[in-house]
């Protein structure tokens, strides 16, 4: 992925910093620039066509600075500006910018290092103390190449199977933390000088804005924030699917703009078919990406390559976004091609128990009921070493996710947007940036505010409320009333039924249309309402990967030392894909480690 690494040290002529800054660059695809002195290293990558110009590393008389990801209110890095506020302490300033990003400022009089995370933490900064070295970077795999490289993190592992991913600064190296949101930290060689906040969490008000005066205040900040993260001069390519939210986003675009859809699935999904007509509607070109002979041919490969790309942060289940960002990299048709990606717009529609492999049992339970529940028969059949102390770690880690907030209803939403989106989408972000610029309009500050202000969102949609109820029909309402402002879109179909009856904003009128126009497909078309899966991990699991998994597991298998094999082999028996993908991401993680993150 495109990013920077760093490292201080009194023996800076020990360290291979050929191997450092392939780090930052595991595909080769990207530009690099380092820069040596007596007792410091830097780098930067980034991509040559990146939209925001400048300089990624920079360096002054007094100072060198590093920047990583994207600011979409600039065209180019606003050094000036940046130097002129960090010379008068005003470290505020950062929460204007727009984007996901990390910035690292050395100083050269005082030895003095500072490192600053974004509102979320999003571009992510890994950092730690080596041997009376400081060692900081975007990717992970870079601590692993020094002589002396961290050993693996049990509690990382703990909160893999429990949470599904790491929470809060916890990775799977000993001693190295990330960075955490809108977090100024300041370091030397050898320890941390001082922490600061430059903000804080996003929060709800008591009077939240509802009904037509909700619509307003959301459909005004979409169309100012959203068209910013579009580029005139290059392509523009939405991932077009049968829902809700990169669609929406393109209904936001202009014919000024040079956009281009893709869409992915196996053939016969449903994306697949509703992506195409659309597309051919709009008469936008639309690729499409198929997951058969050739994915499946490359797919034992590529369950290795996503967790090496991703530095370990993307497991094998999301394999398929490797080989998709790969064949659009390919793609020689596109010009300067930038993908804009529907990431997070599930927040705007309750997004609470969605999906085991995303919300773990533990967690929704805990937000269902407001208590701590731990199945230790389980647990006790993972873990070698399962003692009493998991109980009281995780107890402990539950208090990294209360977020010092007040409202017990906002918890859902802040977890949602600052655990689940910078965690599990987080890989996504570093295998995209590894091929091309990637911008996420719904994770603009302005954009994740009306979550958390208006009726839309987990706020008042969550799933985890009731688990017996329905999400409302209101959670179709904002995305679709954007979209009905389009003339293009506002007869476009979605689960069969044109987007101006989810705009109605009237529920009797939408429940009787959606009896109407789905019984009228039945009975006189003959249809059935079958959404055609766009993955089938049961199925590559079982055939595709089963050789595979026959290499990974076995008696000489790293894994052996934390988990169980009678539990291993007994997920192997049933195909049980939650625990399959923990098990082999993390046996493919320690390998890496072992190996200097080389295969």
């Amino acid at each position: 992925m495109s990013g920077f690494c760093g490292i201080l040290s009194q023996d800076i002529n020990s360290i291979d910093t050929t191997k450092f800054v392939k780090s930052i660059n595991l595909t080769g695809n990207l530009k690099t620039k380092s820069l040596f002195s007596d007792d410091c290293f830097f780098s930067s990558s980034f991509h040559e066509e990146d939209p925001l110009k400048g300089d990624y590393l920079y360096e002054t008389e007094d100072y060198i600075f590093l920047f990583c990801g994207d600011l979409v209110n600039f065209k180019s890095l606003p050094w000036n500006i940046l130097i002129k506020n960090y010379l008068i302490n005003n470290y505020e300033w950062i929460n204007s910018l727009r984007g996901f990003f990390a910035f690292a400022i050395y100083n050269k009089t005082n030895k003095k290092l500072i490192l600053i995370s974004d509102q979320r933490s999003q571009m992510p900064i890994y950092y730690g103390f080596i041997e009376n070295q400081l060692v900081f970077s975007t990717n992970l795999s870079s601590f692993t190449i020094l002589n002396s490289s961290p050993g693996f993190n049990m509690n990382w592992l703990y909160e893999l199977f429990y949470f599904n991913f790491p929470i809060g600064n916890t990775t799977f190296l000993e001693g190295i933390n990330k960075l955490e949101p809108f977090t100024i930290l300041e370091l030397d060689f050898n320890k941390i000088i001082s922490e600061k906040k430059y903000s804080k969490h996003l929060s709800t008000i008591d009077n939240f804005f509802k009904g037509n005066a909700a619509i307003k205040k959301c459909l005004d900040t979409f169309k100012e924030k959203v068209p910013k993260y579009y580029c005139d001069d290059r392509t523009n390519l939405f991932a077009l699917s049968a829902g809700f939210d990169s669609r929406t986003l393109l209904s936001l675009s202009n014919k000024k703009n040079n956009i281009k859809t893709y869409t992915y699935g196996i053939e016969g999904a449903n994306d697949l078919k509703v992506a195409s007509s659309l597309a051919s509607s709009l008469k936008i070109e639309n690729q499409q990406i198929l997951l058969e002979d050739d994915f499946k041919k490359d797919l034992p490969n590529l369950i290795y390559e996503t967790i090496r790309i991703s530095g370990g942060t993307q497991p094998i289940i999301r394999a398929t976004l490797l080989y998709v960002y790969k064949k659009l990299f390919e793609n020689k048709n596109y010009e300067k091609p930038i993908v804009i990606s529907g990431i997070g717009g599930d927040l705007f529609r309750g997004n609470g128990g969605a999906s085991f492999s995303i919300i773990s049992k533990g967690v929704e339970n805990y937000f269902k009921t407001g208590k701590i529940f731990i199945d230790g028969n389980l647990y006790s059949q993972i873990f070698k070493d399962y003692s009493p102390s998991f109980n009281i770690y995780i107890g402990g880690v539950f208090d990294k996710i209360n977020f010092n907030s007040s409202s017990k209803d906002s918890l859902p939403m802040l977890y949602d947007c600052y655990e689940v989106n910078t965690k599990y989408f987080g890989g996504e972000v570093a295998i995209a940036l590894s091929f091309m610029p990637l911008r996420v309009p719904y994770w603009d500050l302005d954009i994740l505010n009306l979550a958390f202000t208006t009726q839309f969102g987990n706020l008042t949609l969550s799933g985890y409320k009731n688990s017996k109820r329905k999400l409302s029909y209101k959670k179709y309402l904002l995305q679709s009333v954007i979209m009905n402002k389009n003339q293009d879109f506002s007869k476009t179909l979605i689960k069969g039924m044109p987007i101006n009856i989810y705009a109605s904003n009237n529920k009797l009128f939408f429940k009787l249309a959606k009896v109407y126009i789905r019984g009228y497909a039945r009975l006189i078309k003959g249809e059935k309402l079958i959404e055609n899966k766009l993955e089938d991990w049961n199925y590559w699991f079982k055939n595709v990967l089963n050789n595979e998994f026959k290499n990974l597991f076995n008696d000489y298998s790293l894994i052996n030392q934390y988990i169980k094999k009678d539990f291993i082999n007994n997920s192997l028996k049933t195909n049980d894909i939650y625990m399959l993908n923990k098990l082999a991401s993390t046996e493919i993680i320690l390998r890496l480690i072992k190996n200097k993150w080389y295969l």
